[in-house]
C-alpha cells in the first residue's frame, strides 16, 4: 500500500466549487455461507465535491508497470471518514490514503486518494 505524508491541503474551497458527485464507501468483509470470504461495499455518504488532479507515477512493480493515479478530494465536513475506504468518482474506485482538514476548522474536509492498476508486463 502506498501511503503519503500529511502535506498542505492548500487553500479551503469555496462552497460554489464542490461541483462533483462522489460516492464514499467502506469495503466490509465477510464470511458466505460456504465459508469463502466475500467483501461487499457499505456506502458512507454521497456528497458534492472539489476534485483536483494530484499527479501520476509509474513505477516498476513485480516486472510490470503499476501507473498510480492520485486525485485530492474536498467536501463539506463529515466525521468518520478515515483511511482504507473509497471514493466512486467518474466510474472508478481511488482509496482513500490520507484525510485532513482546512486550518483547523471543521467545515471542510481534504481526502488524499489514489487508483492502482497494472498497465502492461
Amino acid at each position: 500500500m502506498v501511503t503519503y505524508g500529511n502535506k498542505n491541503w492548500g487553500k479551503e474551497p469555496k462552497p460554489g466549487e464542490l461541483n462533483q458527485r462522489i460516492e464514499i464507501i467502506s469495503p466490509v468483509s465477510m464470511t458466505n455461507e460456504n465459508g469463502y470470504p466475500v467483501t461487499h461495499d457499505k456506502v458512507i455518504a454521497n456528497c458534492w465535491a472539489q476534485v483536483t488532479q494530484s499527479g501520476d507515477s509509474t513505477n516498476p512493480e513485480a516486472n510490470a508497470n503499476a501507473q498510480a493515479s492520485a486525485l485530492n478530494f474536498a467536501i463539506r465536513y463529515l466525521d468518520g471518514i478515515k483511511p482504507g475506504m473509497v471514493v466512486l468518482f467518474d466510474g472508478r474506485r481511488y482509496e482513500i490514503v490520507a484525510v485532513g482538514g482546512f486550518n483547523f476548522k471543521k467545515r471542510f474536509l481534504g481526502m488524499k486518494t489514489v487508483q492502482t492498476g497494472v498497465i502492461g508486463l
